[in-house]
């Protein structure tokens, strides 16, 4: 936690610092998006009921980026998007886009993945579907099962 974080930070987004606000100034989740009628995908921010646009705004390419990011880099991009939109800030409103002109979209694309058996359970009750005689094979407490997973 750090000055990002304090309850009393203000936006000068006015809906960011209305009572139950979903995106307050201390909660700016970050979005892949794209205008609407457009393709090219961006990175975007929630604040209040808009979208800071953060590819225009702080020159983030992709949330892939983001992910690629050192602890401290992404800490240094929190606290840069924080002093954008805080009530001390002249304001980045050129970059701002109402939630209702934007198409949100899955953060990256994740094509296939690895997954493991969590538990001797999960490897019993898969392994069931496929080998009623042997549900587990002998080998698993020794080698962990993987299989292959598609998001």
């Amino acid at each position: 936690m750090d000055s990002t974080h304090n309850p009393n930070l203000k936006s000068w987004v006015e809906s960011a610092n209305e009572a139950g606000s979903g995106f307050p100034i201390q909660n700016l989740p970050y979005a892949s998006f794209r205008k609407r009628g457009e393709e090219r995908i961006r990175v975007g921010v929630a604040i209040g009921d808009l979208v800071l646009d953060a590819t225009e705004a702080v020159a983030i390419p992709s949330l892939k980026a983001v992910m690629a990011m050192s602890r401290a880099e992404r800490t240094g991009l929190r606290r840069r998007l924080s002093e954008l939109l805080s009530k001390s800030a002249a304001g980045a409103d050129h970059s701002l886009l109402p939630l209702t002109e934007v198409e949100l979209l899955l953060p990256c694309d994740i094509p296939d993945y690895t997954d493991f058996f969590a538990s001797i359970h999960h490897a019993t009750n898969t392994g069931s579907l496929f080998r009623l005689d042997k549900p587990l094979p002998p080998n698993y407490k020794w080698i962990p099962l993987a299989y292959h997973g598609r998001a």
